[in-house]
């Protein structure tokens, strides 16, 4: 659900974060700094915030309301400690994203989409 949430959501607000991605840019330099102190808890909140920003960027408040409904964070915070993917890989697989906005690539709800989705297929506790 929350892939499909945000590969429409993507696609909507192509036109409005093509110009500007310096908001998806620093939710990601948050990553970063998150991944380099080991902080999970703040890794988090830059991850939610910046796929929240994708989703309020698209400007439909449908999608925002079932996006929050979600419990993204939640989501999120169990991925990181569960997951095999490390804090540092978390935060570069953001760049693809912003790139896309910027070139104003139709494909990008398909990438945040396969993005979210391979999050979703790593096994719970395989760290």
């Amino acid at each position: 659900m929350r892939g499909a949430l945000e590969r429409l959501a993507a696609e909507l607000a192509l036109p409005r974060l093509a110009g500007d991605v310096s908001r998806l840019e620093e939710h990601t330099e948050g990553m970063r700094r998150a991944a380099a102190a080991e902080d999970v808890d703040a890794q988090a909140r830059h991850g939610v915030a910046f796929h929240r920003e994708i989703v309020r960027a698209a400007g439909n408040a449908f999608l925002i309301t079932n996006w929050e409904s979600l419990a993204v964070e939640l989501w999120t915070h169990l991925s990181l400690t569960r997951v095999r993917t490390g804090l540092h890989e978390n935060a570069r697989d953001h760049e693809p994203i912003i790139e896309a906005f910027r070139r104003r690539d139709p494909d990008v709800g398909r990438l945040l989409q396969l993005h979210i989705l391979g999050y979703a297929h790593e096994p719970i506790g395989a760290s």
